[in-house]
């Protein structure tokens, strides 16, 4: 699933690509990690979504919350 495989790149700072059977494919990115201004752990990452060849890039941040599951910042980056 894209979740899986958003959690993969969380986990392990590299790159995932995603497929499914019908012409969606995923690609996730980690781009940094830091500490935030709560001492959180957090990550970078640029997700592109292509669909019947119209690709769409977003980037936001994902930090860990305190049992260790990493959590999107919504509306954290600009998109633009």
């Amino acid at each position: 699933s894209s979740s899986s495989a958003a959690s993969d790149v969380y986990k392990r700072q590299s790159q995932v690509r995603w497929e499914s059977d019908n012409n969606l494919v995923a690609t996730i990115e980690p781009l940094r990690t830091f500490k935030n201004s709560d001492g959180r752990w957090c990550r970078e990452y640029s997700k592109v979504v292509t669909v019947l060849s119209r690709e769409e890039t977003t980037r936001n941040i994902a930090c860990k919350n305190n049992d260790g599951q990493w959590i999107d910042q919504l509306g954290v980056l600009d998109n633009g």
